[in-house]
C-alpha cells in the first residue's frame, strides 16, 4: 500500500508564488490527469487534498470530499488565508482531521487569527480536527528574510 495520494484539484490561488511547486516542469509531467471515479483508493493509507487554493470554491471542494472514501484519513493542505469558522465546519462534516498549512511569509497575523477559531472550533467540537503550520514549506528565499525568532514562533503554535 503506498503512504499518500496527493490530489490537485484545480490550479486557482489567491497567491501568486513565483516558487509554486505546482508551476515547476518536473511536478507537472509527474501529475496524472484522472476523475476521481477511475482511483482505486485503496492502494492508499491517506489523501492528501490541495490545489492551487482548495478553499478558494467551498461548493466545489465539496463536490470532491463527497467522492473520497471515509476510511482514510484525508489531509487538506491550504495557504491558510481562507481558513475560517465556515471552512473548519465544512472540513469537519466530511470527517477531515488534518489541515496543514504551508507558511509562505511573513503572516503572524494570519497565524494568530487560524489559531485563535482553531481553538474556538476545537472547544465547540471537541478537538476534532488537528491544523499544522508547515514551517518546512517556507521558500529558502523567505526563510532569510524571516528570521530564527519567527520559526521559534511557528514551532510554538504547533504545539497547541
Amino acid at each position: 500500500m503506498k503512504d499518500t495520494l496527493r490530489i490537485l484539484i484545480h490550479n486557482n490561488c489567491n497567491l501568486s508564488c513565483s516558487y509554486c511547486c505546482n508551476k515547476i516542469s518536473e511536478q507537472i509531467e509527474r501529475m496524472v490527469h484522472k476523475p476521481l471515479s477511475e482511483i482505486d483508493f485503496s492502494l492508499y493509507q491517506n489523501i492528501c487534498i490541495t490545489g492551487g487554493e482548495p478553499l478558494l470554491d467551498l461548493i466545489y471542494l465539496e463536490s470532491i470530499l463527497i467522492e473520497l472514501p471515509k476510511d482514510k484519513i484525508i489531509i487538506l493542505y491550504t495557504n491558510g488565508y481562507l481558513l475560517n469558522s465556515k471552512a473548519l465546519l465544512l472540513l469537519y462534516s466530511y470527517n477531515i482531521k488534518f489541515i496543514t498549512v504551508g507558511i509562505h511569509d511573513v503572516i503572524i497575523p494570519l497565524i494568530n487569527r487560524i489559531t485563535h477559531e482553531y481553538e474556538i472550533f476545537n472547544r465547540i467540537y471537541h478537538d476534532s480536527i488537528q491544523i499544522r503550520f508547515n514551517i518546512n514549506d517556507v521558500h529558502k528565499e523567505a526563510k532569510k528574510e524571516l528570521g530564527e525568532e519567527y520559526f521559534k514562533y511557528l514551532e510554538q503554535q504547533n504545539k497547541h
